[in-house]
């Protein structure tokens, strides 16, 4: 009677797992040394080895040849009984169909019976998180303390679902996915066993259609061999597995990169005529635009041995020609489309979107570019003599495309203003309006003295610049004696100097009839004023009226650094 590969080719020694050493060694010597834990709990993608493991920890325990040791014989009776699947004390349950409380109480009644003819008792349940509330919480207590002859070994593809209860009680072993290469390499063992000659790109293509499970792998592969022969062929295998066609794949990746809507669209039409999946066409043009994504942004492409030569190649000569902001928006649109190729209703005409936005993707130049450039020409001068046209600057599509122009928003031609000048600049040329200057310094001194800042608040400025600095408070004020104090006045004059410059004088004064609420009022007028001074230089910042023409932008807000909202 013919045996599926997968079942005939199942290992029987520790050795021949496949991509687990990690799980396997630690479970030898926990063997040799006599350190079993009660439960085990398995966890891992599907096809991975778990049930195949959990069978030869069971062998491994009830060798009657061998004993504790590290391997178990295959020889004798209870190992060719644990291997064929007969024995009695080895209890395979699935859990998926065995969920009930009732089942749970009939595996601890019994557990209560000495094995009748190996040392343990094991049960192996997989799919373990199939089971219900309450047959988790019937199990608690066995798993805690269970006889000394019984083995529980659970097996699991999603353990998040498993209650935090039954996860403390379990030495858990996480299982990896089996690397492609070592796919490979049992394939190409099972296939020289059945006496057949097969190529590497077929392989390679059975392994990469696993998804890093070797069972998967084994069972595509029976299927290839009943359909095909011995005689197997790649496009054969596409074809049987309704694979794309990697040379169309090709065809249409090159065709949008080269911005051919037409061909593009043609090679679809190709596709969907012929039967093709459009959702794994999605899915593998994904893939590939992934790959040229790496390239450029890596400058190598990781894992290019589990990759077709032909599809290698391929790549590197595609990269060659792109941006990472290229591969970024290519990637983006696919990764955003392709939920409506596979759940929509209308997948060919999602693909058609999908692939008409993929080829309107320009060349693009990033932020920090333009930034460096527009600060280029200001270091050189270009942007306080002309100001720069948005058409010899570089633009990113969506500024092409919507940008209005200075004349369609209404604006008049602004001739680019001098430099703004220095706070102590301003100061100097004119004494008489010290807002602008003063609030500066009275916005630096709250936030690195923030209770001298509150006693000078108190006071109104009547002059600050680099000469002087005339503060008045009312007569008898406290704020103003507070001020006066040598350590204070001091710190106070230090300050101003390090602003102001260092011939600045400072002078406190008590004047009659300034009362609170006229000096609060004057002082929210002056910062009114000046908020609107400094807001308005910002506006006609040279750099700021770059940007705008470059990236036709409206100015919405200003909002300066330091300044209380």
């Amino acid at each position: 009677m013919y045996q599926a590969l997968a079942r005939k080719y199942r290992p029987q020694t520790w050795g021949e797992v496949i991509g687990q050493d990690h799980v396997t060694q630690t479970l030898q010597n926990a063997v040799v040394q006599q350190r079993l834990h009660h439960a085990y709990l398995f966890c891992g993608a599907r096809g991975v080895g778990k049930t195949t493991v959990a069978r030869l920890l069971a062998k491994t325990v009830n060798c009657v040849q061998r004993g504790a040791s590290s391997e178990p014989c295959n020889a004798c009776e209870s190992c060719r009984e644990i291997t064929n699947g007969h024995a009695l004390d080895v209890q395979e349950i699935d859990g998926a169909s065995n969920t009930g409380v009732d089942d749970v109480r009939e595996i601890r009644e019994r557990i209560q019976y000495l094995p009748a003819e190996t040392r343990y008792k094991v049960y192996i349940i997989d799919e373990v998180h199939m089971l219900s509330k309450a047959a988790f919480n019937a199990l608690l207590k066995t798993l805690e303390e269970p006889p000394p002859h019984v083995l529980f070994i659970f097996a699991t593809t999603e353990p998040q679902k498993i209650p935090a209860t039954i996860l403390s009680r379990c030495q858990r072993y996480d299982f990896r996915r089996v690397a492609a290469e070592e796919i490979v390499s049992t394939l190409r063992h099972i296939a020289t066993a059945e006496g057949m000659t097969v190529g590497d790109d077929l392989l390679h293509l059975l392994a990469y259609e696993a998804e890093g499970g070797l069972r998967d792998a084994e069972s595509l592969f029976d299927q290839v061999i009943a359909a095909c022969g011995t005689a197997v062929t790649v496009p054969q295998v596409r074809n049987l597995l309704g694979l794309t066609d990697r040379i169309m794949l090709l065809e249409l990746v090159r065709a949008i990169v080269k911005r051919d809507a037409k061909t593009a669209l043609g090679h679809l039409e190709t596709a969907f005529q012929s039967g093709g999946n459009l959702p794994q066409l999605a899915h593998d043009l994904l893939e590939f635009f992934r790959h040229l994504w790496v390239r450029v942004s890596c400058g190598e492409l990781p894992h290019r041995a589990t990759m077709p030569t032909d599809e290698v190649e391929a790549v590197e000569t595609l990269a060659c020609g792109m941006t990472v902001e290229e591969g970024a928006q290519w990637f983006a649109i696919l990764f955003r489309g392709i939920d409506s190729v596979i759940r929509g209703r209308f997948p060919k005409l999602a693909m058609e979107a999908v692939l008409l936005q993929m080829v309107q993707v320009t060349p693009m130049t990033s932020i920090s570019a333009l930034i460096d450039r527009v600060e280029a020409m200001l270091a050189t001068g270009a942007g306080t003599q002309t100001p720069t046209s948005a058409a010899t600057m570089p633009q990113t599509p969506t500024s092409r495309a919507s940008a209005p122009s200075a004349a369609a928003q209404g604006r008049a031609p602004i001739n680019a203003p001098s430099p703004a000048p220095s706070v102590a600049g301003s100061a100097e040329a004119s004494a008489g309006e010290p807002g602008f200057a003063w609030n500066a310094f009275f916005q630096k001194l709250r936030r690195s003295r923030p209770q001298l800042a509150s006693i000078v608040e108190h006071g109104h400025v009547q002059r600050a610049d680099v000469e002087r600095v005339e503060l008045r408070f009312p007569r008898d004020s406290l704020y103003a004696a507070m001020l006066q104090e040598a350590d204070r006045l001091a710190q106070f004059e230090a300050l101003v100097h390090e602003q102001f410059g260092s011939t600045c004088r400072v002078q406190i004064r008590q004047i009659d009839g300034l009362t609170s609420a006229e000096r609060q009022a004057t002082v929210r007028a002056e910062r009114q004023k000046d908020q609107h001074r400094r807001h308005s230089a910002a506006l006609e910042h040279a750099l700021v009226r770059e940007a705008g023409e470059v990236f036709g932008a409206e100015i919405a807000e200003v909002k300066v650094y330091g300044e209380s909202t």
